[in-house]
């Protein structure tokens, strides 16, 4: 079996890339990995979904990870990132928001399948095995519900998936996988991380100019044209007068040479 081509059952829910809740995974199909993801219990603002490009881990293998991490600083609206601070809002004190943007996801999709399924599975973080609907110690009935219900939840719920915003801090880890059978036949496996580089790369999305700068740089254009087109006028004048005081002179000249003149004798 090939390790780097092996089939991760939990790889069937990508929650990152859910748009529309008619193609989000079902849940019911995960059953690796329940109930909780560790790196969003550790630490939800940083969290990178652990479900996502898992491989299988098998025994007597030795495994090198070698991992890179990038960083995408994005900007909130009006420029086309369009991220958020996700988390609780300053001004404040009760809040409800989520911490992430998974989070927001996972919150659209459990809220979702509440209303139409009528428990509240979808979450990678729960609280109760009640609140999974395959898993629920209680049985449950699922609502009937008719299809103008349906549509509205459905609404509700792409509604939901839309107003979740990306974080304006992109973290991407990326990873190489380097794996080397041991020569004996003990069920140990071994796991390195080997960080190469330690470097990140940051991609900083610049703004574009604003009303303010607007203004600012086309009043420091402006001035800039008016001052050259001053020194130009100038300049040009200037040399009209001079032009202007040689052609005087040389006109001068010229009546004095062509006055008559006149001789008195005196006897």
């Amino acid at each position: 079996m090939d390790i780097n081509r092996a089939t991760d059952i939990n790889r069937a829910m990508d929650i990152n890339r859910a748009t529309d809740i008619n193609r989000a995974t079902d849940i019911n199909k995960r059953t690796g990995n329940w109930p909780m993801d560790i790196n969003t219990a550790t630490d939800i603002n940083r969290a990178t979904d652990i479900n996502r490009d898992q491989v299988l881990f098998f025994s007597n293998v030795k495994r090198k990870n070698h991992p890179q991490e990038t960083e995408e600083r994005l900007l909130p609206p009006p420029y086309q990132t369009d991220c958020r601070d996700n988390g609780p809002s300053k001004d404040v004190k009760n809040f409800t928001n989520p911490n992430s943007y998974e989070m927001c996801l996972d919150l659209c999709k459990s809220e979702n399948n509440k209303g139409m399924h009528g428990c509240g599975f979808g979450m990678k973080m729960i609280m109760s095995e009640d609140y999974l609907c395959f898993l629920s110690k209680t049985n449950y009935n699922q609502p009937y519900l008719g299809f103008k219900r349906q549509r509205d939840l459905l609404d509700k719920g792409i509604a939901c998936f839309k107003n979740c915003k990306q974080g304006c801090l992109k973290l991407q880890y990326s990873y190489k996988i380097n794996e080397k059978d041991l020569d004996d036949e003990s069920t140990k496996s071994f796991i390195y991380f080997e960080v190469k580089n330690s470097e990140v790369t940051i991609f900083r999305h610049v703004p574009l100019y604003g009303s303010g700068e607007i203004f600012s740089h086309v009043g420091g254009l402006l001035g800039c044209w008016l001052g050259i087109s001053v020194f130009t006028f100038t300049d040009i004048l200037e040399k009209f007068v001079k032009k202007g005081a040689i052609w005087k002179k040389g006109l001068r000249k010229m009546k004095k040479k062509k006055a008559p003149t006149s001789e008195f004798r005196q006897d």
